[in-house]
């Protein structure tokens, strides 16, 4: 009983020491986590999702957050067989810092919405064994004895749902991208179906340059 107190105690540290501050008010990072709270609740057969956050970055962090929260919360709606429900966005301080102004002058103008035409929705054991799949292959893309023939074989005769292979596409051409396979690269993701992943595939071959 005791040796589980201060198991208990030492866990509280553990936690206190990761996400508050001292006892003089300094924080414990520079970069403590935004996420508060997720609500989820089933309402007419849809899975809605309201995230309540305590501070956002609405360039460095908003449009990250928006993928990731959705994407949870189609893959549970899978799960529980339901259809995907309104995903609501709550922020305590929504702000830019004035470094990202100039980024940020006439973003709304120039980039367009694609749709995303796929769906992550699957019942939990078909979930799985699709994510481990999924798993398997993107560990395989980072080893260092990796060829293009055997990162074009990664991707032949894929069982995956077709969403899971338009997210192994775009691994695929930015691991082809970093090492350096140009041709290959671009071969990969002209395979990829799904229009917001290609949009989002050309801001970030933008940003880094890529051709």
């Amino acid at each position: 009983m005791e040796a589980k107190q201060e198991e208990k105690k030492a866990t509280q540290k553990n936690i206190s020491g990761t996400d508050f501050p001292d006892e003089e008010g300094r924080p414990a990072s520079q970069d403590i986590l935004c996420n508060v709270l997720s609500m989820l609740k089933i309402r007419d057969g849809r899975l809605e999702w309201t995230q309540v956050m305590r501070s956002n970055d609405l360039f460095r962090g908003v449009p990250y957050n928006f993928v990731q929260f959705t994407v949870l919360q189609e893959v549970i709606a899978g799960w529980l067989g339901l259809e995907v429900g309104a995903y609501d966005h709550v922020s305590d301080s929504l702000h830019v810092y004035e470094g990202d102004f100039e980024a940020l002058k006439g973003f709304d103008t120039r980039v367009q919405a694609a749709p995303n035409t796929h769906s992550l929705r699957l019942p939990k054991e078909e979930s799985d064994e699709a994510f481990a799949a999924l798993e398997r292959r993107l560990d395989a893309m980072t080893a260092d004895w990796l060829t293009e023939k055997g990162m074009q074989k990664l991707l032949e005769g894929n069982s995956l749902p077709e969403a899971f292979q338009n997210f192994l596409r775009v691994a695929a051409a930015d691991s082809a991208r970093r090492r350096g396979w140009t041709g290959l690269s671009e071969d990969i993701i002209g395979r990829c179906t799904v229009g917001a992943l290609l949009r989002i595939w050309e801001e970030w071959a933008l940003r880094t340059g890529s051709p």
